[in-house]
């Protein structure tokens, strides 16, 4: 796999799963804010550091007076138990994620998520922390931030496969947080790969993994691969519109058009996006006119 397909790769895992799963969103957490980075450089052997503090104040004057009220009750709230539990702590710093979550900062949300697994270092905490700045990272727009939340994810997700490490499912997201989270760096995202594969070997039918090895087989032009990665999915799981979606685009790798049409037709079935929907009967009407 050479450099533009692994960044082509990292770059997909991503991407329809956004276009799929969200909706629009109101706001981006620095757009014309000051800068609340103290090291902005993705690859830099030094860990990112984000003001977070300074961020928070200054997306307080684009919230609601409602949501300000209620945040800066909780800022209180944890400036009054600062002598208290790390769990009482925990659960405040939870519920200004919650806030932030509400308000549509995912990014700043994550944060203090990350904050309450760090206090409250159990299971749950780190998984929710993990889960939060995966999809964080995958929607932020600012560079910076997006290489911290990269960072915050991998982390989290460690600590959470260290709690138990028969399961799978944290293993993948670990595994698509290196894909996607680093798309441009060949020994990060194959490192991902590796990941999905020794799973495979473990579990040969697993859905997250097949589906992923799928969509990068594709990138890559191995279309057979992806075909039968692709059909693994859809035979434990006919509802995947996701699985669909790659399988047609498998098939429009090998000019199977008949096939490809029908594979988005099954995908529009289960694809609950109106968007997407939308852009699949245009992918369907091209097909019918080529």
């Amino acid at each position: 796999m050479d450099k533009k397909q692994v960044f082509l790769v990292g770059m997909c895992i991503g991407l329809i799963g956004l276009l799929y799963f969200m909706g629009n969103r109101k706001y981006s957490p620095t757009a014309g804010e000051e800068s609340t980075t103290e090291e902005s450089s993705q690859e830099s052997d030094h860990p990112i550091h984000i003001n977070f503090d300074q961020l928070s104040a200054n997306l307080k004057k684009k919230i609601t007076p409602t949501q300000k009220d209620s945040i800066e009750v909780l800022e209180a709230r944890l400036e009054a138990y600062k002598d208290s539990s790390a769990f009482h702590r925990a659960a405040i710093y939870a519920e200004l994620g919650s806030s932030w979550e509400k308000a549509q900062y995912i990014e700043l949300a994550s944060h203090y998520f990350q904050q309450a697994a760090v206090l409250d270092s159990v299971e749950s905490r780190w998984k929710e922390a993990a889960d939060k700045s995966a999809f964080a990272f995958r929607i932020s727009s600012d560079s910076s931030m997006r290489a911290h939340l990269v960072e915050k994810t991998v982390d989290a997700y460690n600590k959470t496969i260290a709690f138990d490490t028969s399961k799978l499912d944290y293993q993948i997201e670990l595994a698509a947080t290196y894909i996607d989270g680093y798309g441009n760096q060949g020994q990060q995202v194959m490192k991902g790969i590796f990941m999905l594969r020794d799973i495979t070997l473990k579990d040969s039918t697993n859905l997250k993994a097949n589906l992923m090895l799928g969509q990068m087989a594709i990138v890559s032009a191995q279309y057979d691969k992806a075909i039968a990665r692709l059909q693994t999915v859809i035979s434990k799981d006919p509802s995947n519109a996701q699985a669909y979606y790659y399988l047609a685009e498998a098939y429009i790798g090998l000019d199977e058009k008949e096939k490809a049409i029908e594979a988005y037709k099954e995908c529009k079935k289960w694809v609950k996006n109106p968007t997407f929907a939308d852009q699949l009967d245009k992918y369907i009407e091209k097909l019918l006119n080529s």
